[in-house]
Formats: structure tokens, sequence, C-alpha cells
């Protein structure tokens, strides 16, 4: 089996103040919904240990499967 080609990401996301637990579930259904998607190698929501309201997101997609990036910008708000 030889190595396959994968488009990865990895960013920080930051929420206002007392937003963290609102986020973060946010982003575990976010997760879910991605891992069924044909491609995703690995979508995980890792908690910054350096503060309760910010977490590291790490996304992979298969290159063979997708063929380009399908990766854009996105800007979330939650309500307040």
């Amino acid at each position: 089996m030889g190595i396959e080609e994968a488009l990865a990401i990895l960013f920080r996301v930051k929420a206002k103040p007392g937003k963290g637990q609102k986020l973060l579930k946010f982003l575990k259904r976010d997760c879910e919904v991605c891992m069924r998607e044909l491609g995703t190698l690995r979508f995980d929501v890792l908690q910054d240990p350096a503060s309760e309201e910010a977490f590291y997101i790490r996304h992979a997609e298969s290159c063979r499967i997708r063929g380009v990036s399908r990766f854009r910008h996105v800007v979330v708000t939650l309500p307040s």
C-alpha cells in the first residue's frame, strides 16, 4: 500500500468569552458531518491547553478523491 497524498489544514478558533462550550458543541457536530464526506481522512477538534475558549481544528482529505482542494475561507458567527 502506497502513501496517499492529502490536503491538510490546521487552524485555531477562539470563542467569545463564555461561549467556549457552545463553540465546542458546534465544532463536534461539524466534525461528525465532515467525517461522513467522501475523501475526508480525519477531522479533529483539539482543546487549546492555554485557553478553555480556544480549539485547534485538524482536517485532512484525500487528493485522489477530491482532485482539487475544496477549502475556502469560512466565517462562523454564533448567536449571543
